[in-house]
């Protein structure tokens, strides 16, 4: 039973599938205790990018979809999976759910943890993020990312878009911004004429493609848990090492997987896939 469990932990913070759980018992057969949800407002307007990561040390690249979602007071920018299951949870019975029945359900999507919300009215950003299974929360004001309007333009997704260059915290940016007037785009990238559809850093290890747009009234926010509040830098710091070394965290623990003989499980010292995107 524990060796199902550790197995269950190490997927669930790998992939980001335990959003909505609390705590986690000792048995996987247990009624699972999942997250309440705060609202916080309806989206108007959907944008869905492709995210291409690359990681230099692997010469291995990834991709990822994500979704932005913009109301009339807050927009919300996260993980496509983590969305489509957010929305498959609130279309099924939860009261008898054990853990068991939530791990399965959400093998079927591999959804990364981590969230931003924008507030509009106090023009603050909220972080949402995940070191192996505890979860954290930070604040800082919307960047204020000085561009510098270049001659240009490209088609993205439909609309004709214009070029921008920016520096910021750490990369050399590019950004096509549309005539959309929502003063937005991926991650935490804004303060353009225009909703941004494309973005990529001059190394072409992050690069932000729209690639399809969604008209659906949605309440978004946030789940409602126990989060340890912390800095940019610090949480940025915490990832990264754990990213590096995500095996100290149950080597010699008793989280230690065994063997049916008892004997501990060789944990593989590698590091997990990881290039962020702020490198200060």
């Amino acid at each position: 039973m524990r060796r199902c469990l550790f197995l269950c932990l190490m997927a669930l913070s790998q992939f980001g599938y335990s959003q909505h759980i609390i705590g986690v018992g000792a048995d996987v057969n247990e009624r699972v205790n999942l997250a309440q949800r705060e609202v916080l407002d309806t989206s108007r307007f959907q944008c869905v990018y492709q995210h291409l990561v690359y990681e230099p040390e692997r010469d291995a690249m990834r991709d990822y979809y994500e979704i932005l979602l913009v109301g009339s007071s807050y927009s919300k920018y996260e993980d496509y999976a983590a969305y489509q299951l957010d929305s498959l949870m609130k279309t099924i019975p939860t009261e008898e759910m054990t853990f068991n029945d939530y791990f399965s359900l959400s093998m079927r999507y591999k959804s990364e943890p981590e969230s931003l919300i924008r507030d509009f009215k106090s023009n603050n950003m909220t972080f949402y993020g995940r070191v192996y299974v505890d979860n954290y929360i930070y604040e800082e004001p919307v960047p204020a990312i000085s561009w510098k309007l270049e001659d240009g333009t490209e088609e993205v997704c439909g609309y004709l878009c214009h070029k921008a260059t920016a520096t910021f915290r750490g990369r050399v940016w590019t950004a096509w911004y549309s005539d959309i007037p929502i003063n937005n785009g991926p991650w935490k990238f804004g303060n353009l004429p225009g909703l941004i559809l494309k973005l990529e850093d001059a190394k072409g290890e992050h690069r932000f493609k729209a690639v399809g747009f969604k008209q659906d009234t949605v309440e978004f926010g946030y789940q409602k848990r126990d989060y340890m509040k912390t800095k940019r830098k610090q949480y940025n710091a915490a990832l990264a090492k754990y990213k590096a070394e995500a095996w100290k965290l149950v080597e010699n623990t008793e989280l230690h997987p065994t063997n049916l003989d008892g004997t501990p499980v060789k944990i593989p010292h590698r590091k997990l896939f990881y290039n962020p995107i702020e490198l200060e």
